[in-house]
């Protein structure tokens, strides 16, 4: 029986950390040892597969995502030998989901900062490709969706949030992927910026639908431990300024038949990240980088795997560390992805995906009920209105 799973691949670093951000990047703005980690990603790839399967023919990948970090760091030729060592190690669906994030600083002319387009240089010493021609190499090399890291298209607020593009940059990097083959493009957008107002906000996702993308990921700026904000925090809008937008921005793409399918994911019909939703459906998935996570299934077992962060330290030696997931612990973090999908999920998914009966979700559902979170419906349930927008306040209730 073949299982079907997700390939996220992490890209650690970034020419410049942004002050919000949380995730596992690190600045590198004077060059990236591209083939000395595209050989420990494929080492921790051939350690996942010798760990979690008899062989890799007991599995197909159906999506991969490159995150980071910034992917786009890495020079097309790179990514063309990686995916092709990927296609020579598993067996990839027909008609396989593979996304890149990219920062359009690094990119397109026009970012902040003048020396980018100079500064991105393989350890091999080749010169960076002409923007055209990186996003070409890109999708000849099996790329068939972007994720474009805007965040947002006012020059003030882009600095704010300190990001290395602008708004122009951004604009030109999304037409000369348009120009490139892309016909699957995300813009990735926030909301609650310091100091934004409803018209600014909803300015900024004017200009993204304008742009025609198939698909808008827009989600409120939130201040995370570990980062600038947190020790430095920003002057942000007051709740009643966030709902205002909240509301604005979910009717703006509604009326731009942009179709919410989870918390902050919004696409045109056939649109609908495959990556993502894997992950919000509790699918199995590898996770390969620094920093990067992985959950396998097999049998009524779930383990995790957690790669090390620093990537001095991947580079040494992509070592992993395995546990299960306690049983107790499953309906929360089943729960915790599905609850925000706008479907929700089905009682025989439930119970296919963790093994649990679906009578161990009585008492949430009916907590949930009482305080209008969630609608139950004749074969599972799924998050309301009200429980979308309160996510966090909807868990506390398992």
């Amino acid at each position: 029986m073949t299982a079907n799973y997700s390939l996220y691949i992490h890209f650690p670093w970034c020419v410049r950390k942004c002050p919000y951000c949380d995730f596992n990047s690190h600045e590198k703005p004077n060059g990236i040892p591209e083939h000395d980690y595209i050989s420990a990603l494929l080492a921790d790839l051939d350690q996942d597969l010798l760990r979690n399967f008899v062989a890799s023919s007991t599995m197909e990948v159906g999506s991969i995502f490159m995150g980071g970090g910034t992917p786009s760091l890495f020079s097309p030729k790179g990514i063309d030998y990686l995916l092709d060592q990927i296609r020579q190690r598993v067996n990839l669906a027909t008609k396989i989901e593979v996304t890149m994030e990219v920062n359009p600083g690094s990119i397109s002319p026009g970012s902040y900062e003048n020396h980018l387009s100079k500064s991105l240089i393989s350890k091999s010493g080749e010169t960076e490709p002409l923007a055209e021609e990186k996003l070409a190499g890109y999708r000849e090399a099996g790329v068939n969706r972007l994720s474009l890291g805007v965040q947002s298209f006012d020059a003030s607020q882009l600095k704010n949030l300190g990001r290395i593009h602008s708004p122009e940059s951004a604009i030109r990097t999304y037409q000369l992927a348009r120009a490139a083959g892309f016909s699957n493009i995300n813009i990735d957008l926030m909301h609650g910026l310091p100091s934004q107002d409803l018209t600014q906000a909803m300015n900024d996702l004017q200009h993204a639908i304008d742009l025609q993308p198939e698909h808008i990921s827009w989600y409120q700026l939130t201040i995370e431990p570990n980062t600038v904000f947190y020790k430095q925090p920003p002057s942000l809008p007051n709740e009643d300024a966030l709902w205002e937008i909240y509301e604005a921005g979910l009717s703006l793409l509604e009326k731009n038949d942009f179709s919410r399918y989870e918390v902050s994911a919004f696409s045109r019909p056939s649109f609908r990240s495959k990556h993502n939703l894997n992950y919000w459906s509790f699918g199995n998935y590898l996770g390969i980088g620094a920093g990067a996570h992985g959950k396998h299934r097999q049998g009524k077992a779930f383990s995790r795997s957690t790669k090390t962060r620093l990537p001095a330290d991947y580079l040494a030696s992509p070592n992993a560390k395995y546990s299960l997931v306690p049983s107790s612990d499953l309906l929360l973090e089943y729960l915790m992805n599905t609850m925000r999908l706008v479907d929700g999920f089905s009682y025989q998914q439930f119970e296919e995906n963790t093994g649990l009966s679906r009578t161990a979700l009585r008492p949430f559902i009916e907590r949930a009920k009482t305080r209008s979170m969630i609608t139950e419906r004749g074969d599972g349930i799924q998050p309301s209105s009200l429980g979308l927008q309160f996510l966090n306040e909807l868990l506390l209730l398992v």
